[in-house]
């Protein structure tokens, strides 16, 4: 008499579409066997697998001699839950205080629950959350499929990333045509950095550049947030031309003639070539040397009882000044003749 001791779906009798099922048997006293009629033929074989899309029974016959026993297994099949899990950025720029949407919606599921740090709270099939992570987190859904048995897990990721820094000058931003400029650059969080005319550069460099004429200079920038770029306008100034210069050498001379008329004086005087030596003689009046004035006296004049007529001559270095200095001498001229005279007066008036 042959017996089945034991006929059963491994995965259970409710299955996910497209899943692959395995019959599992023991069977004794037989001589032959069959599956939904196909022939077992190899006497040690105990089990076989079936991929199956839709809910499906299966019929295990033994057969020895006129004697038939047979059991049969009923498998259903139910859609796998359809889990869409996304967010409005898989990116946030650190420190910038950003943050993300986390949208989702389930078909074919019993309940969903949101893990965030470890932590499980229970959510609606469908939803939307704001998070706002300060370093990179990963979210994840866990849905219980139809059979109430298995669980489908949906991962997401947040990266909070730090975003391009980006340093770029020039030793000069203004220049002459053919003057070489000195540009430099440096570069943090960033995928890749291009000077633009000049292909691909590391991200920390410098570079000597002759420039010709205005220019932009432009560092392109690539990070995980997209593509920065930072541009220094360099300004080319024009050389001065020159077709030439005559300045012609001032010719500046005056001579002034002062001529002093003194009759029968009874005295010997000489006028000293420093007007400062004559100062306390004139009324306390300072006054300024021949030298300061740029004047020059040439020969002493002296005075006598013989009527002199002395010419002294000064030559005048400084046009602007000249009419001055000419007005002042005269002055101090008739100053110090008046001083002399004077002084004579009383002197007869004493000895008569």
């Amino acid at each position: 008499m042959p017996n089945i001791k034991r006929f059963e779906a491994v995965n259970g009798e409710c299955v996910y579409k497209g899943d692959t099922i395995t019959l599992h048997w023991e069977i004794e006293n037989y001589t032959a066997a069959y599956v939904n009629g196909k022939l077992i033929r190899t006497e040690n074989q105990d089990s076989c697998k079936e991929t199956i899309k839709s809910d499906k029974n299966f019929c295990l016959k033994v057969i020895n001699g006129l004697h038939v026993v047979s059991s049969d297994i009923s498998v259903r099949v139910v859609e796998k839950p359809n889990i869409q899990f996304s967010s409005t950025t898989k990116k946030l720029k650190q420190g910038k205080h950003e943050h993300a949407t986390l949208q989702w919606n389930i078909d074919n599921a019993i309940s969903a629950l949101l893990i965030t740090n470890g932590k499980e709270k229970s959510i609606d099939l469908n939803g939307r959350e704001d998070v706002s992570p300060l370093e990179t987190s990963t979210y994840a859904l866990k849905v219980k499929g139809l059979d109430g048995k298995k669980y489908f897990n949906r991962r997401l990721t947040l990266s909070v990333l730090p975003e391009s820094e980006i340093e770029f000058k020039a030793d000069k931003l203004y220049s002459l045509p053919r003057i070489p400029v000195s540009v430099s650059w440096n570069v943090r969080h960033a995928n890749s950095v291009e000077l633009i005319g000049y292909g691909m550069v590391p991200n920390k460099g410098e570079k000597i550049i002759e420039i010709g004429k205005d220019t932009s200079l432009v560092l392109k920038v690539t990070d995980e947030f997209g593509v920065q770029s930072k541009k220094l306008n360099i300004k080319i100034l024009p050389l001065p031309v020159i077709k030439s210069i005559m300045v012609p050498t001032p010719q500046i001379t005056k001579n002034i003639v002062v001529q002093n008329q003194l009759t029968h004086i009874q005295a010997a005087v000489s006028i000293h070539p420093d007007f400062m030596v004559l100062a306390d003689n004139f009324q306390g009046m300072k006054l300024p040397a021949f030298e300061d004035l740029h004047i020059k006296l040439h020969g002493q004049p002296q005075f006598s009882e013989i009527p002199i007529f002395h010419q002294p001559q000064i030559d005048i270095v400084k046009k602007t000044w000249w009419r001055k200095i000419a007005d002042r001498f005269i002055d101090l001229n008739n100053r110090y003749k008046n001083h002399i005279y004077g002084t004579l007066w009383k002197t007869k008036r004493t000895k008569n």
